[in-house]
């Protein structure tokens, strides 16, 4: 199973993001961490093998770390594929301006 971990510091630091990136990237189940603007900190894709191995990971590994004050989990039910990103400009030069 998948989900995104929405994550909030309390206090948001500089020198607290590196070392929390880096422990977080350690974990095997996580996929992708994204640094954020707006009220979360971080979003964080993980997999895990079940919906107790998910709690197991949020208990011990972000709710258990004292810059984390709050962490929100929203499961995958279901993704779907996209497109490559195409860079505007390139976009704008294949297209003639169109949308």
């Amino acid at each position: 199973m998948e989900a995104f971990l929405s994550v909030r510091f309390n206090p948001h630091r500089q020198s607290l993001v590196a070392p929390f990136i880096q422990n977080t990237l350690e974990r095997p189940e996580v996929q992708e961490i994204c640094h954020l603007t707006g009220p979360d900190d971080f979003m964080v894709r993980v997999a895990a093998e079940d919906i107790s191995a998910l709690q197991r990971l949020v208990l011990e590994h972000f709710t258990s770390r004292r810059e984390v004050a709050f962490v929100h989990t929203n499961i995958i039910f279901q993704k779907w594929g996209g497109g490559p990103v195409v860079p505007v400009d390139q976009e704008m030069a294949r297209t003639g301006g169109a949308r």
